[in-house]
C-alpha cells in the first residue's frame, strides 16, 4: 500500500472570468463479477459487498493513474504510461466524507474531486480537479417510460424522443437524457431534487442547472447484449482552445465493447 501524491490543483476556478486551461480529468468503467443470479444476455446480478468491493477497487485504481507523473503533468496517459500506471502498487483509500444529501469527497482537500455510479455489472467512475458528477444507467424497457418523461423533461427533450425512428431508439435516447440529469444532479450535489431546474436542449447540445452552464460528456455500453449509457457533466468554465476528450479506461472484459464517447454539448 502507499499514498498517492498529486500535483496542486489548477488555479483556476470553475468561476473564473479568464480562460485557463482544462482541468485534468479521466473515468474508469470496471466490470463487477456476477453472483448465482441471472439477470439477462447472461449476465448475473452482482451481491452487493461486490458491487461495493468493485467501486473502492476502481476509485484506488483510479487515484493512483490519477496521481502518475505523466498524468498530473499532461492530464493524457500513453497506452504505455497507462500500463505502467497500473502495474504499480494501489493507493491507500483516502478518508471519504459525505455531504448533507449523500455526495462523497474526500476529506483532504488537496486530492482530486470523484464521483460514481454503479448500474448493474458496470462500476462508472470520474475524477478530476473540480467538482464533477457520472451516472451510469443500463438501457431497459419499462412500461413508464413515457410518463416519467412527460413529469421531468422539457418540450425540447421530448420532442427529441418523438423524433427518433423506432421505440428501442426512443428507449435509447431516454436513457442517454436521464443519465446526463442524474450527472448535472450529482455535480450540483442535489441529485434528483435539481431536476426542475435542469434544462437539457439536445438540439443545441446544451445542459444546465438553475441557470449555470455544463460542460458534459455521453457514452454507449455494450455488454453481452445489453446497453448502458454513461454520462459526466462538469462546470463549463471559461477555458481556451478546444475542450480535449479525457481518458475513459475500460479495460477488455468478455462480451464488452465501447460504442461511443464523446463530448455532448457543443462548444461556442
Amino acid at each position: 500500500m502507499k499514498e498517492a501524491s498529486f500535483s496542486p490543483k489548477s488555479p483556476e476556478s470553475p468561476e473564473s472570468s479568464s480562460a485557463g486551461a482544462f482541468p485534468r480529468t479521466l473515468f474508469l468503467l470496471s466490470v463487477i463479477p456476477g453472483g448465482p443470479e441471472t439477470v439477462s444476455g447472461g449476465l448475473r446480478r452482482p451481491r452487493h459487498e461486490d458491487a461495493h468491493n468493485a467501486a473502492i477497487l476502481t476509485l484506488r485504481q483510479g487515484l493512483g493513474i490519477f496521481a502518475s507523473p505523466e498524468f498530473q503533468k499532461n492530464g493524457a496517459l500513453t497506452r504505455e504510461n497507462l500500463e505502467r500506471a497500473m502495474r504499480k502498487p494501489l493507493p491507500d483509500l483516502p478518508e471519504i466524507m459525505t455531504e448533507p444529501l449523500g455526495k462523497p469527497y474526500f476529506r483532504d482537500p488537496c486530492l482530486p474531486c470523484f464521483s460514481f455510479a454503479h448500474s448493474g455489472n458496470l462500476v462508472f467512475l470520474g475524477i478530476s480537479d473540480c467538482p464533477l458528477g457520472v451516472d451510469a444507467e443500463r438501457v431497459t424497457a419499462r412500461r413508464n417510460l413515457d410518463g416519467i418523461s412527460k413529469r421531468f423533461y422539457s418540450p425540447e427533450e421530448q420532442n427529441y424522443l418523438k423524433e427518433a425512428e423506432t421505440p428501442s431508439a426512443m428507449t435509447e435516447r431516454f436513457f442517454e437524457l436521464w443519465t446526463l440529469r442524474e450527472a448535472a444532479g450529482k455535480l450540483t450535489g442535489a441529485g434528483i431534487q435539481d431536476f426542475e431546474k435542469t434544462r437539457v436542449i439536445p438540439g443545441a447540445g446544451r445542459l444546465s442547472v438553475a441557470g449555470k452552464e455544463m460542460r458534459a460528456f455521453s457514452g454507449k455500453v455494450l455488454l453481452c447484449n445489453d446497453i448502458w449509457y454513461l454520462a459526466a457533466a462538469l462546470p463549463a468554465g471559461k477555458h481556451s482552445g478546444i475542450c480535449p476528450l479525457p481518458e475513459l479506461i475500460t479495460g477488455s472484459p468478455e462480451g464488452f465493447s465501447l460504442a461511443s464517447w464523446k463530448l455532448w454539448t457543443k462548444e461556442d
